[in-house]
């Protein structure tokens, strides 16, 4: 068995569990790794809905249950707003 440097035995990795990527990535912008999520899923959008969030036609969390659609659904619900306007939520 290795001896970890405190004597319990524990490795280092066991002791302090390493910080995930949307952490890092968090820390080096002053974002909540939640955000950070957010932001990687919205790019799931095709452009046209990219466009519409960033013309504040809707939010992030708008955006972000949209993302989950399939590109045929996210091409519906950009028509549907192009006829109809923003989306009050």
């Amino acid at each position: 068995m290795l001896e970890s440097v405190d004597g319990t035995g524990a490795t280092g990795e066991q002791v302090a569990p390493k910080l995930k990527s949307a952490d890092k990535i968090g820390e080096q912008y002053g974002l909540s790794a939640d955000t950070i999520k957010r932001y990687l899923r919205v790019n799931k959008l095709i452009q046209p809905l990219k466009e519409r969030l960033d013309n504040n036609d809707f939010g992030i969390v708008v955006a972000v249950a949209l993302s989950y659609l399939n590109t045929k659904e996210q091409q519906i619900v950009d028509k549907v707003l192009g006829e109809n306007g923003k989306i009050g939520i």
